[in-house]
């Protein structure tokens, strides 16, 4: 069973290294306002889309499968997609910028940081509003705390290998 303070906060169910998007996880987490990371529950699965990528929601509007403490406010899910090739360029609008994604422990740590965004955004404004406005903030948000992961030089530190999806599958199928 995992002690960690994560433990209620974050579940990673995918393909993504246990130990090193946990690490990445907590470095996200840190910049997080942390009324806002308590009312959060963090979901990390596997999907057949094509990218990693995420969703935000409030209690209530998220998925009915998904059980959420009662003190949870919001629901984050983030997919791991079948083909991530590196170097990745993502651009959401022009006026957020682009992004280029060298491994998948920055694609992830972008993510979370885009969807732990959303979450703040919410509180903020105490409601349920997704306007342009909001992606913006998300995407800018996101590129800076890209920008501090790769700053702390914490990619050097992990063995980022990531198995794949075809391994995944066969190890799957037999257990």
């Amino acid at each position: 069973m995992d002690n960690s303070p994560w433990a209620q906060l974050y579940e990673n169910r995918s393909r993504l290294p246990a130990e090193e998007a946990a690490a990445i996880a907590s470095f996200v987490f840190a910049k997080v306002h942390p009324p806002t990371l308590a009312r959060c529950k963090v979901d990390v699965v596997d999907s057949n889309w094509y990218r990693i990528g995420g969703l935000t929601f409030a209690a209530g509007y998220h998925p009915k499968h998904v059980t959420m403490a009662p003190w949870q406010r919001y629901y984050i899910r983030i997919t791991v997609g079948t083909d991530l090739h590196y170097p990745y360029t993502w651009e959401y609008r022009k006026r957020a910028g682009s992004s280029v994604f060298t491994g998948w422990d920055e694609e992830f740590c972008y993510l979370l940081a885009h969807e732990t965004c959303h979450a703040m955004q919410f509180d903020k404004a105490a409601g349920f509003g997704r306007t342009r406005h909001y992606e913006v903030e998300a995407e800018k948000y996101a590129q800076s705390v890209l920008r501090s992961y790769r700053e702390q030089g914490i990619k050097n530190l992990l063995p980022i290998y990531l198995p794949p999806m075809a391994a995944i599958k066969e190890v799957r199928n037999v257990s």
